[in-house]
Formats: C-alpha cells, sequence, structure tokens
C-alpha cells in the first residue's frame, strides 16, 4: 500500500467510522499509521487504558478535536485512573479565565463547587458562552446565576437541576431570599432551550432566583418545568405571551399547597387556564408532555387539569406529540375525543389506568397517529390490541410495565414493535427516587413525622410501606383508610393539625435509657475536656518545631492534638512531593506556611508542584500568609488555586519564574482579604497590568513590595 496517494489514504480513513476498524488499518503499514495519528480528531477512552500509556496516547494524536474519558463501571481491577482532582470554583474560575472560546459547559454531580460564584461572573462578562447546563452541583444554586450577568444575552440552552430529593421537605425561600432579580440587568433575548428541575419559588411571591426566565426568553422553542415548586396559573399566561415561538413543552407536575378563595386547595399548580393561555398564544406548539406524580382520585380532584381542557388544547394547537404520564383525568372518553385530533402523529400513555380496552378501540380512527407507546396501562390487555392488527395502521408501537398485555398480543399490531419484558420501574419514568429518604427507617410515622410530611410524602411512605391489615394496620382503632381521610381532611380544611400522643401513631418513646445514656455522655464529654485543655496548654508552651515533632509520637491524643492545633510550618528542601499531601491533611488548620528551596540541588529530590498548591489550598483553607521562596515548579495554575483561601492575607513570592501577569490577575479576582503582597525576582511577570488595576480596585491592600521584576516598570 505505500504506493498509495496521500489524499487517497485520507480518504479510505474518513470513511472508517468504528475505531477498532481505524486502530486494525493503522497497523497495516507505517504510512497508515503516520497518516492516521495526524487525521484522528475524536478518541473516547474507558476504563481499559493504562494511565501510563496515556501520555503516548496524547504524542501519537496531536490534532484531536473531540475526547472522552468515561470511567463509569470502573472497578479497582482497571487499573488506576488519570488523575484528576476535584473541581472546585477555582478551577471553574481558571478555565472561564484561559478558554476564552468556550461556548458549551456541562456540570453534572461535581461535589467540591461551592463558595465563589467569580467563575460564572468570568463566563458571563467573556459572553462567549451558548450553552451551560448545570445538574446536581449541591453548591450552585439557583440565585448564583444573577451573577451570569451580561452572559443571559448570547445563552441559547441552558439547564439547571437542583440537587434535592424529590421527598425532601424544604421551605419555600432558598437561603438567599434577598436574591430579587430586579436587582439586575439580565436580558435573555436569545435563550431558545430552557429546563428548571426542582425549583423551589413561591405562588404569587417576589421573583427570585430563575423564575424571571419564564417572562424574558422572547425566542424559547422548547420548555421543560421539572417538579418546579410554586409556579402557578399567572406565570404560564405570562410565559406564553412572551413565547410567541414556543414548539414544545414538558411539564412534570405534583400536588401542593394553595390558597385559594380563603381556603386551602391540594392540586398542581396549572389548571385548564395555562392550557388556554398556550393554545391562544403559541400557535407553533408542537410536542406536549404531562407528568403527574403523587395524585389521588379524591373530590376535589388533585390535577388541575380536566380532560375537556386537555382535548380542546390539543384542538387547538398542530400537536404532533403527546405524552400523558399519571393522567388520572384521561380515560376511554378522552380517547374518543382526540381521535378527531388532525395532526397528532405520536401517543404516549404512562401510568393511565382509566384507560381501557375499550378506549384502545378508538386508535384505528385516529387521522394521522403512527405512534404508539404504552407503559404501565394495567387494564389494557391483547383484547385492546387486536384491532391495530387487523387495521395496519401503526409504524411503531413500544409496549412494557403492561401486565395483561402478552408478547404474542403485540403481534402484528404495528410495522416495527418493541416489548420490554424487564421494564424499568415506574419511578424512573416519573424521575423521583424509589428508595426511602434518608433516616425514615421507623415502622410507624410519629406526630413530629406526620405534622411536617404534607400529602406527597404521606404517598410515598404508604406505597413504601404497604397498606396495614387490619390486625397491623389499625391503630387504636382505626382502619389505615381511616386515619388516611382524617389526615387528608386536616388538610384541606386548613386546620393546624392537633397534638397527639405518640402512641396514636406508633409505639411510645421510651425516654429512661435515653436520659441515663444522654448523662453518661455527658459526664465523659467533660473529663476529655479539661485532659484535652490540659494537653493544648502543653503544647502552647513548647515553640521548637522539632520539639513538637518529637512529642506528638509520644501518645495518639498528643498526635491528634498536635494536628489540630498547629498554625504555623516551614518546609525546606528535604520533604518529598509524595508526602506533601499527608502533611496538608494532618495539619488543616494551619494559618502560615512558608515553603523554601533556597540552595536547593536536583540530589534533595522534586520541588512542590501546582498540584501540591491544589492540595494545600483545599486542605488549608484557614491559611492567611504564605511565602513561597525559588520554586521552580510553581505557575499560573498553582497560584490560581490559592483562590481557594479566602482568608488569605499575606502572600510572599521569592523567585517564582514561572509566575505571569495571568497567575497574579487570577490572584486579585480570587482573594479578596489580601492586605500584603511581596514579589522579588519574579521574571514572567510582564506586558498587562490587569492585575494591579483590579488589586487597587479592591482597596483592602496595605503593603505592597516590588523588587527586581523585570517586566514591572
Amino acid at each position: 500500500m505505500e504506493h498509495l496517494s496521500e489524499e487517497l489514504i485520507i480518504e479510505i480513513l474518513k470513511r472508517i467510522t468504528r475505531t477498532s476498524d481505524l486502530n486494525s488499518v493503522s497497523l497495516v503499514s507505517k504510512q497508515l499509521y503516520a497518516i492516521d495519528a495526524e487525521q484522528r480528531a475524536t478518541i473516547c477512552i474507558g476504563c481499559g487504558l493504562s494511565t501510563e500509556d496515556f501520555s503516548a496516547l496524547c504524542s501519537r494524536f496531536p490534532n484531536l478535536l473531540k475526547v472522552e474519558i468515561d470511567y463509569s463501571g470502573s472497578t479497582p481491577g482497571n487499573g488506576n485512573h488519570i488523575d484528576n482532582q476535584e473541581v472546585t470554583s477555582s478551577g471553574l474560575l481558571m478555565v472561564a479565565f484561559g478558554c476564552k472560546a468556550l461556548s458549551s459547559l456541562y456540570l453534572n454531580d461535581c461535589k467540591g463547587i461551592a463558595g465563589s460564584t467569580e467563575w460564572l461572573e468570568y463566563l458571563g462578562s467573556d459572553g462567549s458562552l451558548e450553552e451551560l447546563i448545570v445538574s446536581n452541583c449541591k453548591g450552585v444554586s439557583q440565585y448564583n446565576f444573577l451573577k451570569f450577568g451580561p452572559g443571559w444575552m448570547k445563552l441559547k440552552t441552558f439547564e439547571y437541576e437542583n440537587k434535592e430529593n424529590f421527598f425532601s421537605i424544604h421551605p419555600r425561600y432558598g437561603s438567599s431570599v434577598k436574591a430579587n432579580t430586579h436587582r439586575y440587568e439580565l436580558c435573555c433575548e436569545n435563550l431558545k432551550d430552557l429546563k428548571l428541575v426542582r425549583l423551589v419559588t413561591e405562588p404569587d411571591g417576589p421573583e427570585i432566583g430563575l423564575r424571571f426566565l419564564l417572562g424574558k426568553c422572547k425566542a424559547l422553542e422548547k420548555l421543560c418545568l421539572e417538579y418546579v415548586t410554586g409556579v402557578i396559573d399567572n406565570d404560564m399566561v405570562v410565559l406564553s405571551q412572551a413565547c410567541k415561538n414556543l414548539k414544545s413543552i414538558s411539564l412534570w407536575l405534583k400536588p401542593e399547597h394553595y390558597v385559594v378563595g380563603g381556603h386551602i386547595e391540594f392540586r398542581t399548580g396549572f389548571t385548564d387556564e395555562s392550557l388556554k393561555a398556550l393554545a391562544l398564544n403559541c400557535p407553533l406548539l408542537q410536542d406536549v408532555e404531562l407528568t403527574f406524580t403523587g395524585c389521588a382520585h379524591w373530590d376535589p380532584p388533585e390535577i388541575g387539569f380536566t380532560q375537556e381542557g386537555l382535548v380542546s388544547f390539543v384542538e387547538s394547537c398542530p400537536i404532533r406529540v403527546l405524552v400523558l404520564n399519571g393522567a388520572l383525568f384521561f380515560n376511554n372518553k378522552g380517547m374518543k375525543a382526540l381521535s378527531s385530533a388532525q395532526f397528532l402523529e405520536t401517543l404516549s400513555l404512562i401510568d393511565c389506568n382509566e384507560v381501557t380496552d375499550h378506549g384502545m378501540r378508538f386508535i384505528v380512527h385516529f387521522p394521522s397517529l403512527i405512534n404508539l407507546t404504552l407503559r404501565f396501562c394495567h387494564n389494557v390487555t391483547d383484547a385492546g390490541l387486536s384491532e391495530l392488527a387487523h387495521a395496519q395502521k401503526l409504524q411503531s408501537l413500544d409496549v412494557g410495565g403492561c401486565g395483561y398485555i402478552s408478547q404474542k398480543g403485540v403481534l402484528g399490531a404495528a410495522k416495527s414493535v418493541y416489548y420490554e419484558v424487564n421494564c424499568k420501574s415506574l419511578g424512573h419514568y416519573k424521575r423521583i427516587v424509589t428508595s426511602m429518604p434518608h433516616g425514615t427507617k421507623t415502622k410507624y410515622i410519629n406526630t413530629a413525622t406526620f405534622a411536617a410530611c404534607n400529602q406527597i410524602e404521606l404517598q410515598h411512605l404508604r406505597r413504601q410501606w404497604g397498606r396495614r391489615s387490619s390486625a397491623k394496620g389499625a391503630v387504636q382503632g382505626r382502619s389505615s383508610s381511616e386515619w388516611r381521610g382524617r389526615a387528608r381532611r386536616r388538610y384541606t380544611r386548613g386546620e393546624e393539625l392537633e397534638r397527639h400522643d405518640h402512641r396514636e401513631f406508633g409505639a411510645p418513646i421510651r425516654l429512661a435509657w435515653w436520659k441515663q445514656a444522654r448523662d453518661l455522655l455527658n459526664e465523659e464529654r467533660a473529663r476529655l475536656h479539661q485532659t484535652v485543655v490540659g494537653a493544648t496548654g502543653i503544647l502552647k508552651r513548647i515553640t521548637r518545631t522539632s520539639d513538637l515533632n518529637s512529642l506528638s509520637l509520644v501518645s495518639k491524643q498528643l498526635y491528634t492534638i498536635d494536628a489540630e492545633q498547629r498554625a504555623t510550618i516551614r518546609l525546606h528542601c528535604g520533604l518529598a512531593t509524595e508526602a506533601f499531601p499527608t502533611l496538608c491533611s494532618r495539619f488543616p488548620n494551619l494559618l502560615k506556611v512558608e515553603i523554601d528551596y533556597s540552595g536547593w540541588t536536583s540530589g534533595n529530590g522534586s520541588q512542590i508542584d501546582n498540584q501540591c498548591l491544589l492540595f494545600l489550598s483545599s486542605r488549608c483553607i484557614l491559611l492567611n500568609d504564605l511565602t513561597l521562596s525559588f520554586c521552580s515548579n510553581i505557575s499560573d495554575p498553582g497560584i490560581a488555586c490559592l483562590t481557594y483561601c479566602k482568608k488569605l492575607m499575606s502572600l510572599r513570592l521569592n523567585s517564582i519564574p514561572e509566575l505571569t501577569s495571568s497567575g497574579l490577575l487570577l490572584l486579585a479576582v480570587g482573594c479578596k482579604a489580601l492586605s500584603s503582597v511581596y514579589l522579588n525576582d519574579c521574571k514572567g511577570i510582564a506586558g498587562s497590568t490587569e492585575w494591579l488595576e483590579n488589586l487597587g480596585a479592591n482597596g483592602s491592600l496595605e503593603e505592597l513590595a516590588v523588587k527586581n521584576c523585570k517586566g514591572i516598570g
């Protein structure tokens, strides 16, 4: 193959899509190997790659455009992962500052992101981001995104999923109720795709947090509100009037308590008024999904929508895709009414148990329907699908979780049939946690739990524990159904729950043993406190570090107390870099650290690097005084890690050759408490003076010393 032209080989390689085939072809000849290395643009790495080979891989494919590294399903037997410390706000700030061309950012389950929102401010001020997705990041609240500022103008896709358990009991307002959007100049006229999951807001309350988005996205085409607390018809009316181009809407609803006309109603926030507003103002709407969770058959209904309202809505809009999940109000009459919908092409019924075989017979009369999905519809049987086989109208049929539909019953019902035997749970299709909330392991519900839980939590508890038999489930002579009805009546009337003896809802709480245990525990704490105070006093009188190190080895208690009390440490050439993370973990309360490599030679081993500074800044967050001397492996990314130390007041940098103006700028932006800066013989500082401008704008600096820095005039 050596005689083939390079252009022809490149064309051959472009047509090979499977990675395994590319790897095999590249081994045929040196020419193919070299060209593949230059042309390969995409690579996906799983658990099989050893960390030792990673550098060689990067060297072989220098022109990669897209890299995916996925360690899902990894076990210790798969070997080590590539080095990757937990992502924090400081790391994101470095990304925002350095990656000016960034247009898409996706963050999921990043537990280390907390505190500072400067990374969001930087991303917003740059204005290049078009897609921002933040999911299950506990330290990022909806109020943080108000700092995104000008970034909203260019953003086209935004998704935010709050890290809250579906059954969590939380207040309406978050921890930052003062985050009122009227304080910010926010414009999101280019936003086309919006998804908000498990947000907490207040009906008829102030416009706080991300709720402002519902009325300002004029270009919005796709909207998903998944269990957003407190949204009501007024919000949907405002949204429909602003978003004339809306093409897809997905509403995931659970009932809540609302004050209507002086009395309390327990229902979903949206009613038929919302459907009317959408039908009137959104003529392009084609894709609709309605999911209901935690709703039951009560009078008045817990679902604000009615069957008549839904049918009128579908007939008024060119709806092509309709998904109904847990729609208790939808029955055979609704199927008959929808059979006249001219545009409906795809219908999905999930947990719609009011639809029976009789309703399924209307499927053949839908003028445009070609795709049908049935999930957990327990009143539909093989007989209901028999007419579909005769009509031969459907293109695809998807069935799963329907206990009375057999694999034989779906044969011939559509050109393409998918029958799932081991269907995922209903909780999966409603995106809720099926396990009990953490800590709720008790067998009975006591008064405090009953008073705190709303109707949704009570329903969840009933599903988990099952309905009690009359022998086990009745409490004090009442059946479980009577108890549930009694609980509900109290909620709907808005009456305050009465205080009952604990025995009415569960076994009596035995307090005697607990009081004895508490007294013993308090005595033990007092004894330990006296011992610790004495040991702490001894350690404070010892000033020499070598004596402290020796004494801490005498006993475990002294070792522990010394680790907690040590406030100052000084490191020289003798420390191995491998031991540095352990040192930082042992002394988490350090206030002053001095690292001096003067007189260092290669025989002393490696110096600390940026990774070590990341350990220091993430473990010793109380640090307020830091000195770095002759550290040749420290550069801008390491200095940027110091922004995690929010209490850093004094910084001395002596002979740090890799330090540049960019690192100082990140430091000036992140360390607002900085009052003293000393720079000596830092040759890399040149060009931009933004770091000085930021230090000056902050106004906290009391001492500034600059010596022998050639780039500072």
